[in-house]
Formats: C-alpha cells, structure tokens, sequence
C-alpha cells in the first residue's frame, strides 16, 4: 500500500491480523508498519551492499509523519556517504551501554558480581574486598584508574600494619575485574597492567610471643575491661543526674566487650580473623566441646573440626551468657552484622602491650608454636591451622627447629586433605 503519509492518516490505520507496511509518496524508502497489537513505527528501508535494511524512526505516538520524514531523509543521506544506518546506530547504542558500565562500582553490579558467583567459589569474598578495600574508587571510571592510586591505597595499608601477602592479593582481586572488562570489551585495557606486587621477603616470618611478651598481653586486655568498666560508670552516673536512662552495666558481664574474647580465641584456637568475624553459635558445641569451621569461612575453602581446650571454651561459654545463642558469635553492635575488622582497638591493645612489629594474624603463628613446644605431630599441627600442606605449617612455627622436624620425621607422607579432629586431651 502507498500513501502520503500524515498525522491524521497514520492515526487513521486500523490493525490487522498480520503486520503491513504503508509507503510514503513523497520520500523513496519511508513507510510505516502496523503491527497486529496496534502499534505503528516509522521506519526507513535502505540498502548497503546490496542487502536490504528497515532502520526504526521512531514510534507515531512520539514522533508526527512529518518530523519522521525528515529524520528518515536525514538518514538517507548518511546511507548515500557508504554507512550502514542500522550497524552504526548499533555500535552507538553498544558504547552507551558500556560507557554506563565502565564506571567501577556498575561494572561490578551488572555484569562482573553476576558472572563471579555463577563461576567463582570465592566470589562472595572477592565481592566484600571490591567494596569495603576499593569502596574509594568505586565511583570512578575504570579507564580513570591509575597505578597511583593503587600504590597510594597499598602504602597506606602497609602503614596500617597491613601484610604484603594480603595486600597482594586484594589488588590481584582487583586486577581480576579489569581483566574481565578488557575481555569483555568494555575497557580497550587495564590501566593498571604491570603493577608489580609489593615484595614479600617475609614469607618465612616467624612472629609469636614470648612468655613475656604473652603476660604483658593478657594483663593490658584484662586492664583495658577494668577501665571500659570504669568509664561505663562514669558515664551512668552522668546520665542518672540528668534522668536518662542507663546503658548495660558492665560489671555484671565476664567480658567488657568483644576484644579480649576475640583475642584469647586467636591466640588458643589458631583461627583466622576472619574465620572469628564470620563464627556462629550453630558452629559450637559447648556440651561436646567442639567447633566447626564452615568451608565458607576458611581460607583453604575446606570445613575443619576441632576440640576445644579449657581456656577457649571458657571464653566462648561465658560470651554466650552475655549475648545469646543465635546467629554470629561476634556482632557488630552499631551495625548488628559481623564485623569487618577491629584494627583501631586492636593495635590499641598491642602498642600499650608493647609488641613490637605483631600483627593480629601472628597469634596464629602463637598457637602453631605452642602446639610445637608440645611436641605434637607435625601433620596433627597441619591440620589444627588448616593447611594443605607441611611447608606452609613450616612457617607458622619456629624457623630452623621446626624445619629440621619437617625434614627428619616421616609424616611427610601423611601430608593430606583430610579434616582433623583431636580429642580432647591432645589440645
């Protein structure tokens, strides 16, 4: 069908039970299709290379039959120059697609945070380090990334006491990302390709405390709940002489708060800070005195079991008295989630204690040596840490003397995966 096509006449067509087109008169090319449901679209037919096209104008309820006409001429004209319509409006639509993802903190949420929990085990950790660690540049532009701000970001955690191990392994969790928009188009590439890791000659550190060091520890933890018990006082008197109402006294409770317990637990259990952060009460059994460690939760991706020894499940025996039974066993109470770290309080405790060069992570390296001292075997140590294999154990405990047990005692071939439970005298 042809006809001059005008306002009044598009709005005339009635639908069909099939789509139909309409040509216009006065322009080569320009017609309007109807589609069974009613609606109409302006379209123009071209050719390039000898193969036809229908390039979409625009609706007729956005647009009148006469500024689609122009629209379509102007079209024509492009086509008369060599360009596909159709495929350069495609690659224009295809580039403001990415220019809405290329922003950091979007490419995370559409495209990059789907595709790694469909195909990555770590995902959920990878996804809390992109927002909590690089919540700074979330905002930004990929392309606008530069290795300035990562080796800003990577001094400053160094001189928050941060490990070059861990810190190495954030940026390559980031460096992951870009990699992925580099794949999949939406970077041309990473601007931070060639980055070198921070160097990590400390890998066989052996840090833990002396008996000295280990009193010194414990007093200013039990020092430091004398004085938040204190100050909760203070504070109650000062809110009783203006009539508000009391926070918790705290001197009804074993614990002031959660520094002391979560300490305690490192320095007698070898868990990991984060495997604490993530605990939760239906991982302990306090009648079995037992603990489990959910494979979500471990570094290794694999659950372990353990027996408890006396001073660890006292801690925990006497934390849930003060905070219940349910969900994590440390909870955040200005957030009420778990919490994402205790750096401020803990280097507090450490500086007053006076260790030098400590980290949270080297009560770890704490508990491996005492289990050391005591003589058990290398293997059982292996496993109380987690550890797929004897040579990562070998720098948890202390140098050369547990290095020359791990050359000289055959639980070499015991090295396995398996998961470990101890009895109870053994821990």
């Amino acid at each position: 069908m042809k006809h001059k096509l005008t306002a009044s006449f598009v709005k005339a067509l009635e639908p069909q039970t099939k789509l139909y087109k309409v040509w216009d008169t006065e322009l080569k090319g320009f017609f309007v299709s109807v589609l069974p449901g009613g609606t109409k679209t302006y379209m123009v037919h071209y050719r390039h290379e000898g193969l036809g096209r229908d390039y979409k104008i625009g609706r007729a309820s956005e647009l009148t039959a006469d500024k689609a006409r122009t629209q379509a001429l102007q079209a024509l004209a492009k086509v008369s120059t060599g360009v596909d319509i159709q495929a350069d409006k495609k690659l224009a639509k295809r580039k403001q697609e990415q220019t809405k993802v290329a922003v950091l903190e979007t490419f995370i949420e559409k495209r990059y945070g789907p595709w790694a929990l469909f195909h990555k085990k770590s995902a959920h950790e990878s996804l809390r380090v992109l927002n909590r660690d690089f919540k700074y540049l979330l905002r930004k532009p990929m392309e606008q990334i530069s290795k300035w701000d990562i080796q800003k970001w990577q001094h400053k955690q160094l001189k928050a006491g941060g490990v070059p191990q861990t810190i190495n392994r954030k940026v390559a969790i980031l460096k992951g990302v870009l990699t992925r928009a580099v794949e999949w188009d939406v970077l041309p590439y990473s601007p931070i390709t060639g980055l070198k890791p921070l160097p990590t000659t400390d890998e066989s550190r052996s840090r833990f405390l002396s008996e000295d060091e280990e009193k010194r520890l414990r007093k200013v933890l039990v020092k430091r709940e004398f004085r938040l018990r204190n100050d909760r006082d203070s504070g109650n008197r000062w809110r009783s002489a203006r009539h508000k109402p009391l926070l918790p006294d705290l001197r009804k409770y074993t614990f002031a708060d959660h520094i002391r317990p979560m300490v305690l637990l490192a320095m007698t259990t070898g868990m990991r800070r984060g495997e604490i952060f993530h605990l939760k009460w239906d991982d302990v059994d306090l009648d079995k005195g037992e603990l489990t460690l959910r494979a979500e939760i471990t570094k290794s991706k694999k659950s372990r079991i353990f027996f408890l020894a006396d001073e660890p499940l006292w801690v925990l025996s006497e934390w849930k008295k003060q905070t219940g039974s349910t969900g994590f066993v440390f909870t955040n109470p200005e957030t009420s989630l778990p919490f994402d770290n205790i750096n401020k309080a803990w280097r507090a405790v450490r500086d007053d204690a006076d260790l030098v060069d400590f980290r949270f992570h080297d009560l770890r390296h704490h508990y491996a040596s005492t289990l050391e001292f005591m003589n058990l075997p290398l293997d059982t140590i292996r496993k109380r840490l987690g550890h797929s294999s004897l040579k990562m154990t070998s720098v948890y405990a202390h140098g050369e003397r547990f290095r020359d047990r791990l050359q000289d005692q055959a639980v070499i071939a015991m090295n396995t995966h398996s998961q470990f439970s101890a009895p109870p005298e053994a821990s």
